[in-house]
C-alpha cells in the first residue's frame, strides 16, 4: 500500500510546484504597456513611465476605413481620440493632429530600425550528389 502512495505522493507535488511556477509567469497576451500594479511583473515601470496615447495595433482593410487601437480606445480614420483628430494610419504608425500640433504614435516607437548590408551571393553552384541531370 506504501508503494502505491508515492507515486500518488510525487504527482500532486508536483502539480502544486508547476501551479506556483506558472503563477509568477506574466500574461503574454496582456498589453505590454499595462500598469505596473495591473501586472505585479517586474519590468512594467518602464511602462508606467509612458506619457500620452500609446498605438497598441491598426487594421488596414480593403474597401472601409482603417483603425487604430489607441490607449484601449479603437478609432477610425477621421475620428478622435482625447480632442485630436486621426488624420494618418499606416502598417506602423498613426497621425493625430490636435491642439497641440500633430503628432505621430509609432507601434513599436522604442525600436532602433537599421538597413542590414547585403551579402553577395558567390558564382559557385552547388553540387549535388544523385543522378539528377
Amino acid at each position: 500500500m506504501a508503494n502505491a502512495l508515492i507515486p500518488a505522493l510525487f504527482g500532486l507535488t508536483t502539480l502544486a510546484s508547476v501551479q506556483v511556477a506558472a503563477q509568477a509567469l506574466p500574461d503574454p497576451t496582456r498589453p505590454p504597456m499595462a500598469a505596473p500594479e495591473a501586472t505585479g511583473v517586474a519590468g512594467s515601470a518602464e511602462a508606467a513611465a509612458v506619457t500620452g496615447p500609446v498605438l497598441q495595433s491598426v487594421i488596414l482593410r480593403l474597401g472601409a476605413k482603417p483603425v487604430a487601437l489607441i490607449g484601449g480606445e479603437w478609432v477610425a480614420l477621421g475620428g478622435t481620440y482625447a480632442g485630436a483628430k486621426l488624420i494618418k494610419v499606416t502598417e506602423a504608425a498613426v497621425v493625430l493632429k490636435g491642439p497641440n500640433g500633430i503628432e505621430t504614435l509609432k507601434m513599436t516607437p522604442a525600436a532602433a530600425k537599421a538597413i542590414a548590408p547585403v551579402k553577395k551571393s558567390s558564382d559557385k553552384h552547388i553540387k549535388t550528389s544523385g543522378s539528377n541531370p
